[in-house]
């Protein structure tokens, strides 16, 4: 073996773990493209024949030091001199029972061997991966919208919950069904949001410290773990609390800063980030409170067995947490991130058996019906009902040039005023109802 004939460059996750995998795969059948991706353990494998030959009928061969994953051999053509091959499809075949049942992190060792048609080693070199737990993730520190898939909202646990929560949410406003955004009033949604909160206090969770870890990491515990063992740390309820928000309807908001963390929900179905997540605390802060009223958040250390339950102290919390403790800030949309290729991990059922295929939308095979009553029949409908609702939605959905709103041009009756800070000159519009232009 000459290790001069070829350069190998490896572009690969030297830590992986089970929500890592899910989201691989899922990303690769959603988008209908089966090379590797950002998730992926594999991104990508180069081989540049630096030698003055050509070579044909070539294999790439991959062995572990475990069963846990294989990767399959790879045939390569030809390389010829002085040229590169990427190899981008690099399919490893792991076992999602074990990887997702893992304790501690454990290391593997890989050899990558490139084989001539003799199956004699052309070249040789060997790389190191950590398998970590599925409640270890270490690449949630980089992607945050991984913290989705620890909520679970379709666990049986947490469907049990709700099904409590329906004697909460009587005792509040007398109603025994979760409705969720068919409310047309938020306080029935808020109502909603303390049944939850109510219910989940009578389950006497401790606030604890996470379970033991070796890593550099904190571990997660998800819903099913909290509300079997009665404890869970901040980050642990605020999940528990999201998953419990979405199972009912709602469209949760997990909240994760520096040295805290705590949940709560849109108030509006159509309201959402412009991405997964935001680290804009400034933005939140001014939906929660003011004019816009938009989010209800949710102190979650508040339901444990050492607090008074109170729901409204826990919102006026969150609020004052959002404004003064920013830092690190990371407010996650759940519904949305669940709703592209972050989905929820999966979870035992109560017969302890757990399902690893991966679920995903297919097509919609139930035809909408339309009326035939009147078929061929124009029937004309007038109302002179107005109400600015309606008005400012006419105007929001007209992309006609007419509308001002998108075509507005500059003449004598309007003024352009440029300012430093778009987001200070909006927090000051929602804070204030006049303002002053001096011009000098």
């Amino acid at each position: 073996m000459d290790k001069s004939l070829f350069k190998f460059n490896i572009d690969y996750k030297n830590e992986y773990d089970y929500v890592t995998y899910q989201t691989s795969l899922i990303y690769k059948r959603i988008n209908n493209n089966f090379k590797n991706n950002y998730y992926s353990l594999f991104k990508h494998i180069e081989i540049e024949n630096v030698s003055e030959d050509d070579y044909n009928d070539l294999t790439l061969h991959f062995n572990f030091n475990s069963d846990l994953i294989k990767i399959n051999d790879i045939s390569i053509a030809y390389i010829n001199h002085q040229e590169k091959v990427i190899i981008d499809k690099i399919d490893p075949l792991i076992e999602a029972s074990k990887l997702y049942k893992l304790v501690e992190p454990i290391e593997l060792t890989l050899n990558i061997s490139l084989l001539n048609v003799n199956k004699e080693v052309l070249y040789e070199t060997s790389i190191f991966i950590s398998l970590f737990p599925f409640c270890l993730p270490k690449i949630t520190s980089v992607d945050y919208s991984l913290f989705s898939s620890f909520v679970t909202p379709n666990d049986y646990l947490v469907n049990k919950v709700v099904i409590e929560a329906s004697e909460d949410l009587k005792k509040i406003n007398n109603e025994t069904s979760f409705l969720a955004y068919q409310n047309k009033n938020i306080n029935n949604i808020r109502a909603e949001m303390m049944a939850i909160f109510n219910c989940l206090y009578r389950y006497n969770i401790a606030y604890s410290n996470p379970p033991a870890s070796f890593s550099f990491s904190q571990k997660i515990r998800i819903p099913q773990e909290v509300l079997k063992s009665h404890k869970g740390t901040c980050i642990d309820l605020a999940i528990l609390y999201c998953a419990c928000l979405e199972n009912i309807g709602l469209h949760p908001i997990l909240i994760i800063t520096k040295d805290h963390s705590y949940a709560g929900a849109f108030l509006d179905e159509f309201n959402h980030f412009n991405d997964f997540v935001t680290d804009n605390a400034s933005l939140i802060y001014n939906m929660t409170t003011g004019k816009l009223n938009s989010i209800e958040l949710v102190e979650c250390t508040y339901f444990t067995n050492d607090n008074l339950a109170d729901y409204n102290l826990a919102t006026k919390e969150a609020i004052k947490e959002t404004l003064n403790n920013n830092e690190g800030f990371k407010a996650i949309d759940i519904n949305r991130a669940h709703r592209s290729f972050y989905k929820p991990i999966p979870t035992f059922n109560e017969n302890e058996e757990i399902d690893f295929k991966i679920k995903i939308n297919g097509a919609n095979n139930n035809l909408e019906l339309i009326d035939t009553e009147n078929n061929g029949k124009i029937i004309l409908k007038s109302s002179s009902k107005k109400d600015k609702f309606s008005y400012w939605e006419k105007k929001l959905l007209d992309l006609s040039f007419k509308n001002k709103l998108i075509n507005l041009k500059f003449n004598s009756s309007a003024l352009q005023v440029l300012n430093y800070s778009s987001q200070n000159f909006l927090t000051y519009l929602l804070n204030n109802s006049s303002f002053k232009v001096e011009i000098k």
